[in-house]
């Protein structure tokens, strides 16, 4: 029924009158850039249609609302040193901090997505801005299900973001403020008993197939709330303007992992009870900055910003045993944790040029000692013809808590562990316009944590170096295109980073558009390969990959056929995912156990409103 209202949507909205009005100038801001010379980017009517298809990128384990594994060594800037118990690992799922948006606009502006795929793959967004005089606010809100091709794959993701503002030319005062929430939940089966011609034997049916858990599941909860505030100080012609700020912070984050009548012999250990596992662990931070951020020289050119954080976290974790056929909590952990530290920003332009530095030291606390340094260069010639962005970074850190110490119902540690140093340094060179970009990053890793056995994380002490050498390619002949990025990565530890050596994705597609430019379609392939590789397995009790479990995957091509349309103001694309299955084989691994998802065909739009 779902599938054929969307349908129905689909179907009304292009029969409209295709006409947008002219654009208003909606922009944004985000916490990344506030002081960065007041950023701020301009939201117009997108009428490309390059990756619109590509709601999802790839993942180790290829389903929604499932943990991933490494496959490429990242250029995406760290968290800051504050306090974190853990990084789950869903890469791209989550909502961040530093991913909110802080609009201006002079009409309202409405984004839907939506998307209906087999297997009840289903995703709805929408994105909402407008103003009430002075005043600005947003909500986004996104629900992603997906039951998946094996058996206990189900998972579904919920983020929402409520973000406002105020900020005008006549008065003094501004305020941004923001509630953000993540909710993942998802079915955990261990991996599936049978890796080899699976495809062959099962491929009517991959519910069939023997799983090694039947009644895990994971819980992950996050929120994130604060604002920012400050006071625009007077100025005149002689002197740079001057803002004083303020911003609060509270952060919550859960994470609860059950499985009622374990399998005997899954787990190697049981510290409580061998007939349920409910291990719970909270993080909750309270963070407060103070700062002041000013103009340098008369043309304004320059940004100087000066704050003082007082981070306070505390963390708890239990598990729960049944006792008489009634649950009983058992408190494990209760630790408190306060760190201060400063932090310095610089922002510079010079006609093509611009410099940032970004800096944080803790001075005391957990974390006494713990430093970053990074900066961030950026040239373009006057044509535009080349683009230079060079960017190094330096720091020190302590792991995350929940290598220090955790307590679980079949996983336990306690130990002392060093900070982990880490040193990068990254290159990019755009030429012809950005049509050719040739991409270097070198890692150094210091006292890197790892996993080889599911049940003890270790440090390494000595240095690890690594490289990700990159070139990519967007080259036009008449309606035909061509995108294409080549990796290639290296390590002096395998065994420790288990990354592809090789990674290649890239499209093929003919494009037109009509001469009045309401309507325009691409229809073509896309390629994702990543060559063989010794690949970490995944351990569902803690949410982290190891070593010790490690197959051989990859070795295999996954192969999408897309359209893509635009009827103006809606842009639709039906996607057959994983094209090549059954064709290509059984090998289709991306992490042991865990096989990405067969062939099928998904169906997506967004409609743009801006009234």
């Amino acid at each position: 029924m779902r599938v054929y209202i969307v349908n129905l949507f689909i179907l009304v909205s292009v029969t409209l009158q295709a006409q947008v009005d002219s654009l208003p100038n909606t922009t944004f801001i985000q916490l990344t850039d506030f002081y960065k010379n007041k950023k701020q980017y301009t939201l117009t009517n997108d009428t490309t249609l390059d990756n619109q298809f590509n709601y999802f990128v790839k993942n180790s384990t290829g389903n929604l609302a499932h943990p991933s594994g490494t496959l490429s060594l990242t250029t995406q800037l760290p968290l800051d040193l504050g306090m974190h118990f853990i990084t789950p690992n869903y890469p791209g799922q989550l909502l961040h901090e530093c991913d909110l948006k802080f609009y201006k606009t002079n009409k309202p502006y409405t984004k839907v997505f939506g998307l209906v795929g087999q297997k009840q793959e289903q995703i709805l967004s929408l994105n909402h801005t407008q103003n009430l005089k002075n005043f600005n606010y947003s909500i986004f809100v996104n629900r992603s299900k997906c039951k998946g091709f094996y058996n206990r794959q189900l998972g579904i993701l919920e983020n929402f973001a409520g973000t406002f503002n105020r900020e005008n030319s006549i008065s003094r005062y501004f305020i941004y403020g923001w509630l953000a929430t993540n909710q993942i939940k998802h079915e955990e089966n261990g991996g599936i008993n049978s890796n080899q011609n699976f495809d062959l034997y099962y491929r009517d049916n991959k519910e069939l197939i023997s799983i090694k858990l039947n009644q895990a599941k994971r819980v992950t909860r996050q929120l994130n709330t604060g604002f920012l505030h400050g006071l625009k100080l007077k100025h005149d012609s002689l002197s740079a303007p001057t803002r004083i700020f303020h911003q609060l912070n509270f952060k919550r984050e859960s994470f609860v992992y059950t499985d009622e009548n374990p399998d005997p012999g899954y787990y190697e250990e049981i510290y409580a009870d061998s007939s349920i596992t409910r291990d719970s662990s909270s993080f909750i931070s309270f963070n407060n900055k103070i700062g002041i951020v000013t103009q340098l020289g008369k043309k304004f050119s320059s940004r100087l910003e000066i704050l003082f954080k007082n981070e306070i976290s505390s963390v708890t974790q239990f598990i729960t045993e049944k006792n008489n056929n009634l649950f009983v909590y058992k408190n494990f952990v209760d630790s408190n944790f306060v760190n201060n530290s400063t932090q310095l920003k610089f922002f510079s332009t010079i006609k093509n040029f611009s410099a940032e530095l970004f800096s944080e030291y803790v001075y005391s606390g957990f974390s006494k000692n713990n430093f970053i340094l990074n900066t961030n260069f950026k040239w373009k010639s006057q044509k535009n013809k080349l683009n230079v962005e060079v960017n190094f970074l330096t720091e020190k850190r302590n792991p995350d808590l929940f290598y220090f110490r955790y307590y679980a119902n079949n996983y336990r540690w306690h130990q002392n562990l060093n900070s982990i140093y880490t040193s990068k340094l990254t290159s990019k060179l755009f030429l012809f316009n950005k049509k050719l970009y040739l991409e270097n990053v070198v890692f150094q890793n210091r006292n890197l944590i790892w996993f080889y056995t599911p049940d003890l994380p270790l440090q390494y002490e000595n240095n690890i170096f690594s490289s990700r050498s990159g070139i990519g390619t967007n080259l036009t002949y008449e309606h035909i295109y061509f995108h294409a990025q080549f990796n290639y990565q290296y390590t002096t530890n395998s065994e420790i980073f288990a990354i592809p050596e090789f990674q290649i994705q890239s499209q093929l597609f003919y494009q037109r558009q009509s001469h009045n430019k309401e309507m325009q379609f691409q229809a073509g392939f896309q390629l994702n390969y990543f060559s063989s590789f010794q690949s970490n397995a995944y351990n569902p009790g803690t949410n982290m990959f190891y070593v010790t479990g490690r197959d051989k995957c990859g070795n295999y091509p996954f192969i999408d056929f897309f359209f893509n349309a635009e009827i103006q103001p809606v842009k639709f694309f039906i996607l057959i995912d994983h094209l090549n299955q059954g064709f290509s084989g059984s090998n289709y691994f991306l992490t042991p156990g865990l096989p990405m998802a067969d062939r099928s065909i998904k169906f997506g739009f967004t409609w743009l409103f801006w009234d």
